[in-house]
């Protein structure tokens, strides 16, 4: 970017990143499911009012109606009566016969009357509730969507993205899988809060994808100190070979050129590589190059008399020359020679400027400073980058300078001094896919001794990478993983986990038919006969007869015989028809035991999506994140993680119902952390834009000198020297010995470290907390973790 002035937005992401707390993404949490209202089921329901019953008024009203005709002729006939007689003088009758027509008529009109009334209001109250239930229903529904409304804002409150914070308690981290651009998103995120906490980074880029170039530009925009090189082109400026001996030299390159499996290495061969190349250190001294060794090893093969050495004097020359015979001439020897020289050769190819500086350098003149070597490996001031490409070279050229890298950083770790003057480190190897198994423990073990963090990025989950996931009690990212082995795998590593699931469905469908006829014949037949006999006398007396046989007397005897035959005969038939349905529906639930991801997810991650395994066990032991560094731009982005900000909400509340005894003078309660969200306009986002994430950079954009900001943007703190040197480095031109971090997005409050001043090192504290005695010096390298990931049990 140049000198220009930074814009809005970048300034706002340069304020969001570079905070002292180490945080490597954002998780976020949800607010939870919708709440339905309580009133959701309570709709008022339509009551017809109280009516009274109008029945009876219009029968009433229709009988008077009915009744009028029978007492409309008599008025009508007075009225005809009176129009016949007018000449006579009765024409009196005809109002008279009005009047009766008028009585007549009177009670069938008050009766219509009285109805119409009544219906009216009826009609008024059988409005009046219906505008009242209408009301009803308004005022529910305005309660309904006033309550989601509300809920709406309680989950958008409680939704909100919290720092992921758990690598920064564990010495290593491990990350499997993603791309260029995920790797970038990835660094930039962690690599701007550990810069800000005081850590120097050195990252050693080996997948040729440029993932530390954002970074790096971030990085150089808020002045930390940037270095980059670009190997093997500029092998011989970076001096991986400062400071080691002849013995160590060999030691170095013999590694670096031997197979990277275990299973082949051939250590007489390794022996023999060594003893060469530490029989030309020997002669060459300390001033020892990748240039200055294949020139040698040119001269010992017997390609060169020495005169042809550009970077060799004629001293050194002469005695490799005497030299020559001391290996012997075997079959073997001329082989791995010609091995070595050639593949040193193809990595250092001749360059006029750089043999000028070589000759300045040897002869001590004018132009030894013209390479632009390390200061120091230890401690990394800022930002140190490494990268290797292929671009002038061949694909086995590159991996022999990624093996030379990795080895020269293996015994950099080695001499590291365990000293609280050493500083804290962190040590990137992205794409570590090829290094090995041997190569990748060296690394972890003497990283592990000398107190710097390492990190190690692979593209796969297989071979060698497979056998070192989850080791040495480090965090484990994963982010996509196309491959299904390589997901199946990470799935595997992630757990497995029971749960309750679905597992039968049952529709049982059926129909019965059923039909059947009887028939039944009945008779019968029977005879009655009845004979009976029946008689008696009556005697009359009459009292005007005095003898007995005067009297009346009577007498009847009778008879009688009946005989009944009956018979019967009966037939029915019984025909019955039945049909019958039936459907049975049933669900089985069974516990299973699955992974608690699974491999497709894994396979379909977002490109700036991880997942994080820590080493402990828990609720918190597997969480999905995302590193788009542009989160800090979005609103409702937490400073704090989310166990920290549930443990203090949960300290809030229970201040707030603890009793407080009579007079006891209140706490001052501490100011809440501050973050500035973003604003609208060009410094903000546009509604419903998900921020992109830092792609990779291009080949060349490792920036080497800082790029100054306008002062006016913000307010700028450089960092004081990092411990154990005072003076530091001087600066090249244009280049600023420091960092800086705008001073209103740190944390007023909070656990985790915190800077004595903006863009800052934190100085490691004391474990009991007591305040550390004046000219100690702080406690650094190798420290055992005491505490764990928190936990929100």
């Amino acid at each position: 970017m140049g000198g220009a002035a930074l814009t809005a937005a970048e300034a706002q992401l340069i304020q969001g990143l570079f905070v002292p707390r180490e945080r490597w993404g954002w998780e976020f949490v949800d607010g939870g499911p919708p709440t339905p209202s309580p009133l959701a089921d309570e709709r008022p329901v339509w009551t017809p009012p109280a009516l009274p019953d109008l029945t009876e008024l219009a029968a009433r009203r229709d009988r008077s109606l009915r009744s009028l005709w029978k007492r409309l002729p008599v008025p009508a006939a007075f009225v005809v009566f009176g129009v016949l007689l007018a000449s006579e003088g009765g024409l009196f009758f005809v109002p008279a016969g009005l009047v009766l027509a008028l009585l007549a008529g009177l009670p069938p009109l008050v009766r219509h009357r009285r109805l119409v009334r009544a219906r009216r209001r009826t009609a008024t109250a059988t409005a009046t509730a219906r505008a009242a239930h209408e009301q009803a229903v308004v005022s529910w529904r305005a309660e309904i969507d006033a309550h989601i409304r509300a809920d709406e804002r309680r989950r958008e409150a409680a939704s909100s993205f919290f720092p992921i914070v758990t690598p920064a308690a564990t010495p290593r981290v491990d990350v499997f899988g993603g791309d260029g651009n995920g790797w970038a998103s990835l660094l930039a995120t962690a690599g701007c809060s550990v810069l800000t906490g005081g850590t120097g980074i050195l990252l050693v880029d080996l997948s040729e994808r440029t993932v530390g170039g954002g970074l790096a530009r971030l990085a150089g925009q808020a002045r930390w100190p940037v270095e980059s090189w670009d190997l093997p082109r500029q092998l011989d400026e970076v001096a991986l070979l400062d400071g080691l001996g002849p013995r160590e030299t060999g030691e170095l390159v013999a590694d670096a050129f031997g197979p990277t499996r275990e299973g082949d290495q051939d250590h007489h061969r390794r022996a023999l590589h060594a003893d060469l190349v530490s029989t030309v250190g020997q002669v060459l001294g300390e001033r020892l190059t990748f240039r200055r060794l294949a020139e040698g090893l040119r001269v010992l093969e017997g390609l060169d008399d020495g005169t042809a050495a550009a970077a060799l004097s004629t001293a050194e020359a002469g005695a490799l020359v005497g030299r020559m015979n001391a290996f012997g001439r075997g079959e073997r020897i001329p082989d791995e020679l010609r091995y070595l020289r050639s593949s040193l050769e193809a990595l250092c190819p001749p360059d006029a400027s750089a043999v000028a500086a070589q000759r300045a350098a040897i002869a001590g003149g004018p132009g030894a400073g013209g390479l632009r070597r390390l200061a120091t490996w230890w401690p990394v001031q800022g930002l140190r980058v490494m990268a290797t490409s292929s671009r002038t070279s061949s694909t086995h050229h590159k991996e022999l300078a990624d093996r030379l890298v990795i080895q020269a950083v293996l015994h950099q770790l080695r001499r590291r001094e365990l000293a609280p003057a050493a500083g804290r480190d962190m040590l990137v190897v992205a794409g570590a896919d090829h290094l090995g198994r041997p190569v990748l423990g060296g690394l972890a073990r003497h990283a592990e001794i000398a107190g710097v963090r390492l990190v190690l990025l692979f593209e796969r989950l297989a071979d060698d990478a497979e056998r070192v996931l989850g080791s040495q009690g480090g965090s484990t990212i994963i982010m996509r993983l196309g491959n299904g082995k390589d997901a199946t795998t990470a799935a595997e590593f992630i757990g497995r986990g029971h749960r309750f699931v679905m597992s039968q469905v049952t529709t049982q469908v059926g129909r019965s038919f059923t039909t059947g006829d009887s028939d039944s014949v009945g008779y019968s037949d029977g005879t009655s006969d009845t004979t009976g006999t029946s008689g008696g006398s009556s005697r009359t007396y009459d009292r005007t007869r005095l003898l007995p046989w005067l009297q009346n007397t009577s007498t009847n005897t009778g008879w009688q015989e009946s005989v009944t035959t009956s018979r019967s005969q009966t037939w029915q038939r019984t025909t019955n028809t039945s049909v019958s349905d039936s459907t049975n529906d049933g669900s089985t639930t069974q516990r299973v035991y699955e992974f608690l991801i699974e491999p497709t997810t894994v396979q379909t991650l977002p490109t700036t999506a991880f997942l994080l395994v820590s080493p402990v066990d828990g609720p918190g032991r597997v969480i999905s994140g995302d590193c788009n560094p542009g989160t800090v731009l979005l609103p409702r982005v937490s400073p704090v993680d989310r166990w920290s900000a549930a443990r203090g909400a949960a300290g809030a509340a229970g201040a707030q119902a603890a009793p407080r005894a009579p007079g006891a003078t209140p706490l001052a309660e501490p100011p809440a952390p501050s973050a500035q969200l973003p604003v609208g306009g060009a410094a903000g986002r546009r509604d419903g834009a998900r921020p992109r994430p830092i792609g990779t950079a291009a080949p060349d954009a490792y920036p080497s000198l800082a790029v100054a900001a306008e002062e006016l943007a913000y307010r700028l703190a450089p960092p004081p020297p990092r411990p154990g040197h005072p003076a530091g480095p001087v600066p090249g031109p244009g280049r600023v010995a420091g960092g800086w971090v705008p001073t209103g997005v740190q944390p007023a409050s909070g656990p985790g470290p915190q800077a004595g001043g903006s863009g800052r090192p934190v100085e490691d504290s004391p474990a009991d907390g007591r305040p550390r005695e004046e000219g100690r010096p702080p406690r650094r390298g190798r420290r055992r973790l005491s505490g764990q990931p928190p936990n929100p049990a």
